[in-house]
């Protein structure tokens, strides 16, 4: 019985000792922009008093939108012809941003978000003529995920961490029949990124094996004295 209720206390101090141990959690920041040419994208970073940070994880969507305009300033008329609205975000020059890219979903050194609208028909197009169309799409490349320690280094602290972009902003022609063309537009980039840290929770300190034991111990005693008396 003494031997029994002995283990028994034993497994509990150390289940008590795994309890107390460390234990992995996460938090995300998530930064939004608008504009026609985003420039970049700002989060807040990791305190380490929070504990140790293991791994993060960076995702990038965009929802594109343009209206524009495709006037024919030749003096036929267009045959097969289309005009599409691109836009294509990379991020920039940065040491951080160029940490961030080893990882990127498309491969490094591509853009991150690349939209192509559907095209605007402009066959039968005359000279002088024009045509208008509003091109609406929503792009998610995915997450990536980062565990090395030099992209890591960037997210520490108690400020912010900005991540910049480039914009790139133009038109995808097709022209048969006629030869030149102007064109106006409205374009607006709607980016959201999220970031989110993996860390260890800084451990509350547990008591020594040797204490646990000995409390352990005494307690058998206090409880077999009890069961004596009564």
């Amino acid at each position: 019985m003494k031997i029994k209720i002995l283990n028994f206390v034993v497994l509990s101090a150390l289940a008590m000792m795994q309890t107390l141990s460390a234990k992995a959690n996460s938090v995300s920041y998530t930064s939004s922009v608008s504009s026609g040419s985003p420039t970049g994208l700002a989060f807040s970073q990791f305190n380490l008093s929070l504990g140790t940070l293991e791994s993060m994880t960076f995702e990038l969507s965009g929802a594109f939108s343009s209206t524009f305009t495709i006037t024919n300033t030749s003096t036929t008329y267009l045959t097969g012809s289309s005009a599409r609205r691109n836009s294509d975000i990379s991020l920039g020059s940065s040491a951080v941003a160029q940490a961030l890219d080893a990882q990127n979903p498309n491969g490094a050194g591509n853009s991150w978000l690349s939209w192509l609208s559907s095209p605007l028909n402009l066959s039968g197009l005359v000279g002088g003529g024009h045509l208008s169309a509003t091109r609406n799409n929503t792009i998610d490349p995915g997450v990536a995920t980062y565990t090395d320690n030099t992209t890591l280094a960037y997210f520490e602290g108690t400020g912010t961490t900005f991540i910049d972009f480039s914009t790139i902003n133009g038109f995808t022609m097709t022209l048969n029949g006629g030869t030149s063309y102007s064109s106006s537009s409205t374009m607006n980039v709607a980016l959201t990124g999220i970031v989110t840290y993996n860390y260890i929770l800084t451990p509350t300190p547990a008591p020594e094996p040797s204490t646990l034991v000995l409390s352990a111990v005494g307690g058998v005693g206090l409880f077999l004295l009890l069961r004596r008396r009564k």
